[in-house]
């Protein structure tokens, strides 16, 4: 393995995220608690483009394959893989520390995820030294009296190789199953020549479908493929369009937000030259040539903000969200609505703003009861101080929310068609609790059941089912929120105190202090100081005597004291204030 594939399979096999992959691999890394045989780090280090393995490694996989699956499995001599152009090959591939280390030997001292991991790791590494699998494919062409050729393929797997010990999964479901129906699909003997009798026709059609959303997996891919990124920033760049709202997960699937659309809009009309995957693509190579001592740095983002500094300055004058004319009319005055972005989401304003401010959420507008259980009483109180209900909307649909907000949260959800009513629910199974069950939705989308009661009554599982057979001659309880542990448990049983960290500062670093040169104690003052200290006076003198060109405020304009500390009477950049300062200060 090297990063992005952990990622993609991990993923693909077990549904994990690209942080939770990396998270889970840097505990095997760092090491695991075997009990007598001590702590043991089970593989090698997780951020890696590289797919080279040690020799000694590769020895101790090929002794394995040979006395565990025998040595029609084993090739004649050690397969070497050799890494892209561009890999920094600093570190060698994922691989299992030591291949005597089974996951069925480690499972017991891992958790569930651990080997999960460890077991994709150890196989995937084993089976990259055993030899190709061997299949036995037939295919068919039948011609018909129209002369309409027909084929049919069929495969057998003569010889596993490999594939007894590890296969590799892919993005699309589809595809994967249409290799599955083939391989093992079995043709009856047939002869060349052969004229047959038919049964049966079926006609079938279908349609192109449109490419399917990017998963995590597909998604880093993606990014290998067209060189953008590295190990060590797939999970951010991951993290960073989840975490702002760019994007948000359906089951496995990534799904843009109105805001990533907007945000992607702006950015492509604005910022076309930084919006090209291969300016990133590029700008990766460029990097590890300053890397290497092969491109002069200064340059090179000399000749980047000459390009683009121009575009900052248009973008910053024309940038904005453009309003979008809808057909609509206006119930307050009869002229159209608009839709008009504000922060994450659009919402409908009329045209006719600032002479008419009617302004309507587009839940609101759009809103149908139809959508709903038909039983549903729309005209209930609040369950919590009695006041009227409203229909509000949230992230994940309609619900009736208390008129009396913000000082009464009370809410109830509606349910969709479909859907049970609340009267309609169990009662709640809680000993001593006259609630119902009902349907709620977490922060991330997915459906559970808890009492009506809450948080008076505890009770809460995925499935009415479960909460039955969860709480059975269980008293109602009310939900207490859970705090950190102050005390752990040592493994004798007693109790070891943590103790609490001070909340007193700590103490100030003592920074060294300068003489001061005779031309720069005309600036500052004669006394020693700290270098920080003489950086902010040095600043407080150019603010003070206004000496930033107002044209262009990263220029200094020396005055008569400061053109003395410059050693010239020309202007320079607020950048190189830092190296003159340096020659006028001595320890």
């Amino acid at each position: 393995f090297i990063t992005s594939t952990l990622q993609q399979e991990a993923s693909r096999h077990y549904g994990f995220s690209a942080s939770r992959t990396m998270s889970i691999a840097q505990s095997l890394y760092e090491g695991v608690d075997m009990k007598a045989l001590g702590s043991e780090g089970l593989i090698t280090y997780m951020r890696t483009d590289s797919i080279r393995s040690a020799p000694e490694a590769i020895d101790a996989a090929r002794k394995l394959i040979s006395s565990t699956y025998g040595k029609e499995y084993l090739p004649d001599s050690a397969k070497h893989y050799v890494s892209k152009k561009n890999t920094q090959d600093a570190h060698e591939a994922i691989r299992p520390n030591d291949v005597l280390l089974t996951p069925d030997k480690v499972q017991d001292f891992l958790t569930l995820d651990q080997n999960k991991l460890y077991g994709l790791v150890y196989k995937r590494f084993v089976s990259s030294q055993m030899v190709p699998a061997i299949y036995d494919t037939l295919t068919c062409d039948i011609v018909t009296r129209d002369n309409l050729v027909l084929r049919t393929t069929g495969s057998i797997i003569l010889f596993k190789g490999f594939l007894a010990v590890y296969e590799e999964k892919t993005d699309d479901d589809s595809e994967t199953e249409s290799k599955a129906s083939e391989i093992g699909a079995k043709l009856p003997d047939l002869e060349e020549g052969q004229k047959l009798l038919l049964e049966q026709a079926h006609s079938d059609q279908s349609f192109t479908k449109p490419p399917p959303r990017f998963t995590e997996a597909s998604l880093i891919k993606e990014l290998e493929k067209q060189g953008i990124g590295r190990p060590s920033t797939y999970t951010s760049i991951m993290g960073k369009i989840q975490s702002r709202a760019y994007t948000t997960k359906e089951r496995l699937t990534i799904k843009p937000t109105e805001l990533g659309k907007i945000i992607a809009q702006m950015l492509e009309s604005h910022f076309s030259i930084i919006m090209d995957i291969a300016f990133t693509a590029n700008m990766e190579r460029d990097l590890d040539s300053i890397a290497e001592n092969k491109k002069d740095w200064k340059a090179f983002l000399a000749t980047f903000w000459k390009q683009f500094d121009p575009v900052i300055q248009k973008a910053e004058k024309e940038a904005f969200v453009p309003k979008i004319a809808t057909d609509i009319d206006c119930p307050k005055c009869g002229k159209k609505l608009q839709k008009i972005w504000s922060k994450n989401k659009y919402f409908y304003g009329c045209s006719n703003y600032p002479d008419c401010s009617f302004t309507v959420p587009i839940e609101a507008l759009e809103f149908k009861k139809e959508d709903y259980a038909d039983k549903f009483n729309w005209d209930q109180i609040c369950p919590k101080c009695t006041a009227p209900m409203t229909i509000r909307f949230g992230r994940y649909g309609a619900f009736l929310g208390c008129s009396q907000y913000p000082d009464c949260n009370g809410i109830i959800n509606i349910p969709k068609q479909g859907e049970k009513l609340a009267e309609d629910m169990p009662q709640c199974p809680a000993i001593g609790c006259d609630g119902r069950l009902v349907q709620r939705m977490s922060r991330w989308g997915k459906a559970f059941f808890s009492c009506s009661n809450y948080p008076d009554c505890n009770v809460i599982a995925n499935s009415p089912e479960q909460v039955m057979d969860k709480y059975v001659n269980y008293p109602k309880t009310a939900y207490v929120k859970k705090v950190k542990k102050s005390a752990v448990k040592t493994a004798k049983g007693k109790k070891k105190v943590t103790k609490k960290k001070s909340t007193k500062k700590a103490a100030p670093r003592n920074m060294p202090k300068y003489k001061v040169s005779k031309e720069l104690a005309d600036v500052i003052g004669p006394d020693p100081i700290e270098r920080t200290t003489a950086t902010k006076k040095l600043w407080d003198y150019i603010k003070a005597n206004n000496l930033q060109n107002p044209e262009k405020k990263r220029e200094i304009v020396p005055d008569t004291k400061l053109a003395k500390v410059f050693g010239s009477k020309e202007g320079i950049d607020m950048m190189k204030l830092a190296g003159i300062l340096t020659k006028h200060l001595e320890k």
